[in-house]
């Protein structure tokens, strides 16, 4: 039996990445060179071993790694210049980087699909469900129906995204004790999502500043130990982060640059841009000497290479370091300047996000083939030039329709697990003192505040990017949708008992599973079957 659970798990494993076997190859991002050559640099710095994606001395000068979209007219990420951007996780780097001395990238997209079933296997065990064969069809179902597989087959941190969501769901939702195994999983699965991008780490934070919230309203703080791992995997992904800074400052001379992604976003949404030329030059910010360039894209205000289409990528590193260093008081003085205006930019942002459901980003355009003839070396040029993603031959219209009507259908189950009146109704008649399973009930409110977080920071981060939104409803609906069809059966498996009052008889006589559900063996209550004790 063993064996053949081995070899089930095995084949899912597969399916889980079956876009990157159809592509013949993982699916590269122009962000990707980036955080390759970040531990590349690293490695070969230690014990000086080089591979296809290593920099010579004379790059080393000029700088040791790609910008994010670096076009190949100068470098930005320069050891020289003492630039070093913190943006690009060197731990997510590391990932990438077994994969490429493995060969091809394939160890990588196959730990990332694998980090994903240990987080579904174990969002089961936590709901007190048999893994088998509940992981098999969820699996499959989420492999084909959703954005996941696309996502596992990536060579970015975005999977991470929904894992850190699932994880928090999972430790803030379940009001029971775990078991020592189950907290330390999910706590290698938070801490190293955590560590793969600054956004994991502020959703994670929201998560838990919600949970704690909730957890004082409403006086209830059986979920503390969860919040508690959740706060450690924090604590780790800072200490590593601090671990960072510190060798940076030591090897380089000066500290990680944080890229001013936050003041390029306000100055393309259109309130920064009109503070900038309704304030200049008496406000005072460093950007005030580039606003006859303005407006432009936050594309083009970090990375354009023309003199007057790009601001950052084009000038001084001590110009770039004061840029960086005041894009939050811009921010806020923009905010104070138009608060309107910027929150419905910023709405607006966050609804383009939700809507934009296309696989846009595993179709390489012409802008991203010029990018990857520049920055990846040619053992890899070959096979991503025939790759499908690079001859837009994958049938990215169809999978886009189905994830569309998947995320529909996944965010209405959702809705009505949280808003059913049926359930609703039959809990205040039975007066019980807490939810059927709170751990149900938690999980679409915190998935849907989890993936509005996701988008939120990405856009306020990143201007927006490929996030795997569908599939973090459909993650959460697949385990209610089991956790549903159990409560009727009478198998719920839970150990927490509620007392009811007697003259709800009635009901519970109409509604058989209550009585299995939320018996005890107080007198006062109502009498628990014998196959439920």
């Amino acid at each position: 039996m063993l064996a053949l659970k081995s070899l089930v798990f095995a084949l899912l494993l597969g399916i889980m990445i079956w876009p990157a076997f159809y592509n013949e190859q993982p699916f590269f991002f122009p962000d990707t060179t980036a955080y390759i050559r970040a531990a590349d640099l690293g490695v070969q710095s230690l014990t000086h071993h080089t591979t296809p994606w290593s920099v010579s001395a004379e790059d080393k000068d000029g700088g040791g790694q790609d910008s994010a979209d670096d076009s190949g007219t100068k470098r930005v990420n320069s050891v020289k210049d003492k630039t070093v951007f913190s943006g690009r996780s060197p731990y997510y780097g590391v990932l990438l980087y077994l994969g490429e001395v493995t060969g091809g990238f394939w160890i990588s997209i196959t730990l990332q699909a694998l980090a994903l079933l240990v987080a579904l296997a174990w969002a089961l065990r936590a709901l007190e469900l048999p893994t088998w064969p509940h992981l098999l069809w969820i699996g499959i179902v989420i492999a084909t129906t959703t954005s996941a597989s696309f996502f596992a087959s990536f060579l970015m941190p975005d999977v991470f995204a929904a894992l850190t969501i699932l994880g928090c769901s999972v430790l803030i939702g379940v009001p029971r004790r775990l078991s020592t195994v189950d907290y330390s999983i999910w706590l290698l699965l938070l801490a190293a999502s955590l560590m793969f991008h600054d956004s994991h780490t502020l959703i994670a934070a929201t998560l838990l500043l919600l949970g704690l919230t909730w957890n004082l309203l409403t006086r209830r703080w059986s979920n503390w130990r969860g919040l508690g791992f959740i706060g450690f995997a924090l604590l780790l992904a800072a200490c590593a982060q601090l671990v960072f800074d510190f060798t940076v400052q030591r090897v380089v001379g000066a500290s990680p640059l944080r890229l001013p992604f936050l003041m390029a976003r306000v100055i393309e949404d259109g309130p920064g841009y009109r503070f900038l030329r309704d304030t200049c030059p008496s406000s005072g910010f460093q950007v005030c000497d580039y606003v006859d360039r303005l407006p432009m894209s936050s594309s083009e205000f970090l990375w354009g290479s023309e003199m007057n289409r790009g601001v950052f990528a084009q000038s001084s590193p001590e110009v770039r370091r004061a840029l960086s260093a005041e894009q939050v008081g811009f921010l806020l003085a923009v905010i104070e300047y138009d608060p309107i205006g910027q929150m419905s930019a910023s709405l607006r942002n966050i609804g383009l996000q939700l809507s934009a459901l296309r696989l846009r980003d595993f179709e390489y355009d012409e802008e991203e083939k010029r990018v990857f003839a520049i920055k990846i070396p040619v053992e890899y040029l070959d096979t991503l030039r025939r790759s499908a993603a690079y001859r837009h031959a994958l049938p990215l219209g169809f999978f886009s329709s189905v994830i569309l009507v998947t995320f529909i259908c996944g965010g209405a189950f959702s809705t009505y697990m949280l808003l059913s009146p049926r359930r609703s109704g039959v809990r205040r008649a039975v007066g019980a003192a807490q939810p059927i399973r709170a751990s149900s009930r938690m999980a679409a409110p915190l998935d849907s505040v989890s993936i509005s977080a996701n988008v939120s920071i990405t856009i306020g981060l990143e201007g927006g990017g490929p996030q795997d939104i569908d599939g973090d409803v459909e993650t959460v609906a697949s385990v209610q949708t089991i956790w549903q069809r159990r409560m009727r059966s009478g198998k719920t498996g839970g150990n927490e008992p509620q007392c009811l009052r007697a003259d709800t008889t009635d009901i519970l006589n109409r509604w058989p599973i209550l009585r299995v559900a939320n018996c005890t063996e107080s007198p006062t209550a109502f009498p628990c079957p014998r196959s439920a004790t």
